[in-house]
């Protein structure tokens, strides 16, 4: 996980994960990075998230589902629960 923060305040503004293994393919891992996640949605930071894993259940979004080998998903903090997403 990569944190940019406000200069001014110290104060995280976004995050940029991307998947490992650990946190799209293990039971325990999974669990603790989708509450990391939710935690995250429920904050006024921002979210990155990028899966170019072909591997494992993609992590659920809001949007219909989208068939795709790589993800890319962007959550603003000020447009939720509305997200970007890239599928390739």
């Amino acid at each position: 996980m990569h944190e940019i923060r406000s200069v001014e305040t110290g104060e995280v503004v976004t995050t940029i994960e991307i998947l490992s293994p650990k946190n799209k393919l293990s039971a325990v891992g999974r669990l603790q990075y989708e509450t990391f996640r939710q935690s995250v949605f429920s904050s006024s930071t921002h979210l990155v998230e990028i899966d170019l894993l072909r591997q494992g259940k993609p992590m659920p979004i809001l949007s219909p589902k989208v068939e795709s080998n790589y993800r890319v998903l962007v959550s603003r903090s000020d447009t939720r629960p509305f997200i970007g997403i890239l599928c390739v």
